[in-house]
């Protein structure tokens, strides 16, 4: 994964995800991130930010991503 100015991490990502027209955001079935002996499993969802009417507003995305079975493990341990 490139961190841009913070270097690089080396790791191994799988997804699994689905777009359903008009749903209005990225149904992210499964994401998985291997580094190291550490393993990061997320489900959950991507899409824009409903507008809120404020003057200025910029467009953003929006994200709800949880994990259930996440496993932390530095390699010198």
């Amino acid at each position: 994964l490139d961190l841009g100015t913070r270097g690089s991490l080396p790791a191994d990502v799988d997804l699994a995800a689905t777009l359903v027209a008009g749903a209005n955001k990225v149904q992210v079935d499964r994401l998985q991130v291997r580094t190291g002996r550490s393993t990061f499993e997320f489900a959950g969802s991507i899409g824009p930010k409903p507008a809120t009417g404020t003057v200025g507003e910029e467009p953003s995305y929006r994200y709800d991503l949880t994990s259930d079975g996440s496993t932390l493990a530095p390699s010198e341990s």
